[in-house]
């Protein structure tokens, strides 16, 4: 029996970041990478629709992973119209999904930082069941990712207070 822990830790070095993360988490983002990728590249819900939320998800991927982008919804909507291709645009999630399959630890070069810094915010903004496993799913999530801009910009966090 595995008693490894779950992590996930990012830290400078050279010219990227070197990834550590438990094989447990490492399957995690890849399974909710997956679900990213198949709704942004074929608009496939990750669960049956009726049965997210009390009301049902919007029916434009985009409009459920930026519903409010501008302060009103026809601008919104007018911003999603303009960048549609870019917002749909599933390569970043593919390699950071790709990245998920590469026993840790690994170095993410900067350009593959970018890739999961668009990837986990908008994985955390899938259609998912209300309960304590969407909080834990979106809190690791939010925490990857605090972690990865925080490697890139340790001058952010002042140790000092």
């Amino acid at each position: 029996m595995n008693h490894e822990l779950d992590h996930f830790d990012a830290s400078p070095v050279g010219d990227g970041v070197l990834v550590r993360m438990s094989d447990n988490v490492a399957r995690t983002l890849a399974h909710h990478l997956g679900l990213l990728s198949r709704f942004l590249e074929d608009d496939v819900y990750p669960e049956p629709r009726r049965s997210l939320l009390r009301r049902r998800p919007p029916r434009d991927v985009l409009a459920a992973l930026y519903p409010d982008a501008c302060p009103s919804r026809a601008e919104s909507e007018d911003f999603r119209a303009r960048h549609a291709a870019e917002l749909r645009d599933a390569a970043p999630v593919r390699r950071a999904l790709e990245r998920c399959a590469t026993p840790t630890p690994f170095v993410l070069t900067r350009a593959e930082v970018d890739d999961w810094l668009i990837a986990l915010p908008l994985a955390r903004r899938l259609p998912r069941r209300p309960g304590p496993e969407r909080v834990m799913v979106e809190a690791w999530f939010a925490h990857a990712h605090e972690y990865l801009v925080l490697a890139l910009r340790p001058d952010l966090v002042d140790l000092r207070r």
